[in-house]
């Protein structure tokens, strides 16, 4: 299953990272004619279109991935025979791993790591802001 996907989510992560970079280099390259609204919507349509999805669905997968195990533990362990109390088991164990998205080389892709990749990339681009201006 993991290798059925792995493939084209790297395409769409590679496509959230390199397009912000492309209109990084926009922004340097054309800084004096570019006017700040389409600066602003340039940024904002690629950042929010590409990869906060990507993080909220990897978030949406460790949330979910959590609740399933209190979900199976809520069952009816009593009235069940003993086959299916071990199939609600097993299912629990294979469920207590923390499920989500996880990309080579940069690792989970949750709200947290979106927090951190934003506040990095929005920093580099205050950074080539204010050289520009000096």
């Amino acid at each position: 299953m993991r290798l059925a996907y792995r493939t084209p989510l790297l395409h769409v992560v590679g496509a959230a990272f390199l397009l912000p970079l492309v209109v990084t280099v926009e922004l340097v390259v054309t800084m004096r004619t570019a006017t700040p609204a389409k600066i602003f919507n340039a940024v904002f349509r690629l950042v929010a279109n590409l990869f906060v999805p990507l993080c909220f669905t990897g978030q949406f997968l460790e949330n979910a991935s959590g609740m399933l195990v209190g979900r199976l533990y809520e069952g009816p362990w009593p009235e069940e025979d003993v086959k299916s109390r071990r199939i609600r088991q097993q299912l629990m164990h294979a469920a207590s791993g923390r499920a989500g998205i996880v990309i080579l080389g940069l690792g989970r892709l949750n709200a947290e790591s979106c927090l951190a990749m934003l506040r990095q990339w929005f920093s580099a681009i205050n950074v080539l802001t204010n050289v520009q201006s000096n």
